[in-house]
């Protein structure tokens, strides 16, 4: 159900670009390149798109501390392999799907707006599809068995992973604003005499965010799915055995 309404997403966002011409709006420099080069120069900037899911601030001139995409982009990973794993037939040919539009729809974007604006993508322009994605692919995961000490260690240690990483990663952008990111710009500056600060203050804000993230990953590490795993010929049985029960016959 998911996929069907992102796939109706996917062709109504085609549709109201073809309608309202939106790309006009945009600023950019026209390149003179051919569609085969257009589809390898996107093709080529795939990864650096993927960045752009994570975040980069600013003007996208500020980018994130490098831990947090490397976290970020490891808990994708992690998700997408974990779920072609556990999933198949059809929910697995959806997944593949949808990561093949998120693949190659900015390529479909760019090939007509290049003539005209250059390359003017961003990774966020197609973000709503991959939380679709990912959110999918965290379902794959919802019958496993997290109560064995050794899943609950590893989900608990990836929960706090991402915490750290958001948090440093949001500490990090209140720099660029409050003092800068560049050579001869240091932490003391942050801390001391910062050039902005957004009401409250940067202590406050700091912490605020602090303690949301970690409600928020007390939260997921409470709530975890903890049902075990059942192979599909094991439930077949057990369904069949509560049928002899409701039927008053349990000599099987």
């Amino acid at each position: 159900m998911g996929l069907a309404l992102a796939g109706a997403g996917v062709v109504l966002g085609l549709a109201w670009q073809m309608v309202s011409n939106s790309f006009q709006s945009l600023g950019g420099s026209a390149v003179k390149d051919t569609p085969e080069q257009v589809v390898s120069v996107m093709l080529e900037r795939t990864f650096d798109y993927a960045r752009q899911y994570v975040g980069v601030m600013g003007w996208l001139d500020a980018s994130l501390p490098t831990v947090t995409y490397v976290v970020w982009d490891a808990v994708a990973m992690g998700l997408l392999v974990g779920c072609l794993a556990l999933w198949r037939g059809r929910r697995r040919i959806g997944i593949v799907l949808l990561s093949a539009v998120i693949l190659l729809l900015p390529v479909v974007f760019q090939i007509p707006a290049a003539p005209e604006l250059g390359y003017i993508w961003q990774g966020r322009y197609i973000l709503p599809l991959v939380v679709v994605l990912l959110v999918a692919c965290g379902f794959s995961f919802e019958g496993l068995d997290f109560q064995s000490r050794p899943a609950r260690t590893l989900l608990k240690l990836t929960v706090f992973c991402l915490g750290f990483a958001n948090f440093y990663g949001f500490v990090w952008v209140l720099r660029r604003y409050a003092t800068g990111i560049g050579n001869g710009i240091f932490w003391d500056e942050f801390f001391g005499s910062p050039k902005w600060q957004p009401p409250g203050g940067l202590a406050l804000i700091a912490l605020l965010y602090c303690a949301i993230t970690v409600w928020g990953s007390l939260a997921c590490i409470r709530y975890l799915p903890r049902r075990r795993l059942i192979d599909a010929e094991d439930e077949q049985l057990e369904s069949e055995r509560r049928f002899r029960i409701a039927a008053g016959d349990d000599r099987g």
